[in-house]
């Protein structure tokens, strides 16, 4: 065998040090035996030589932050903000008792997070629970709220105009139009059947019930449910 020009070895006796010690103990073992002790390696000798982690007390002098200050600041909520909260918790823990006495409180946790969240975001404005999604379908029929929460397919958000196909499944009108206009043969984007959809069956409804949308924002973003003309602030938005 021939010797290396750059040393006194045999070409034969040289190899990768990394596909022996790191790439092929761990594509061959994984995380187990041989490929465990090449992570370990991998991390030792040769990630901590060429990783550098920085923080913030490390490169101070290059972020020149400014010292921060924090200030305590005491607001009371108005009468009608007040109001609500008290009524909102009395009605919260209503409904926590009917666990506890119940004995669901574990089987509930979901339901109690939501009912502390529904309480923080009282604080911050009643608007946000008044005109939350939840609220708005609480106040639908049994029929319009079916209507609500049908889900896209395509979108995966609350179908916006839906339509739903001869296979059951809903979309936005305007994504399943877009969906079969770029196909030669009509199909339904979730099953494959062959689509035989009307899409001028609910455009007189849709016209009915239609609402201006605020732009740069979804229809169903809470800002389309606000009355903004008759828009109120509160002391948590005067606050900032």
């Amino acid at each position: 065998s021939a010797e290396c020009p750059n040393c006194p070895h045999n070409s034969v006796r040289h190899f990768c040090w990394w596909n022996r010690y790191v790439a092929t103990p761990i594509q061959t073992h994984g995380n187990s035996y041989g490929g465990r002790r090449a992570m370990i390696l991998l991390k030792h000798k040769v990630l901590r030589s060429v990783i550098l982690r920085r923080t913030k007390k490390g490169r101070a002098a290059d972020l020149a932050l400014p010292p921060r200050i924090v200030s305590l600041r005491r607001d009371s909520l108005d009468i009608r903000e007040a109001d609500y909260y008290e009524s909102l918790y009395s009605e919260s823990q209503a409904q926590f008792n009917t666990y506890v006495q119940a004995g669901t409180v574990m089987n509930n946790y979901a339901h109690i997070f939501d009912l502390l969240t529904r309480l923080r975001q009282a604080v911050d404005h009643p608007y946000l629970v008044v005109y939350s999604k939840t609220a708005s379908l609480r106040g639908e029929t049994e029929a319009d709220a079916e209507h609500v929460q049908q889900v896209c397919g395509l979108c995966n958000d609350l179908a916006d105009d839906p339509v739903v196909t001869n296979c059951g499944h809903a979309f936005c009108k305007a994504c399943l139009f877009d969906s079969s206009a770029s196909k030669f043969v009509a199909k339904c984007p979730t099953c494959s059947i062959p689509l035989t959809v009307d899409f001028t069956a609910n455009e007189g409804a849709g016209n009915r019930t239609s609402k201006t949308t605020i732009k740069g924002f979804k229809s169903s973003s809470i800002l389309n449910r606000i009355q903004l003309d008759e828009f109120q602030s509160s002391t948590k938005i005067e606050a900032l």
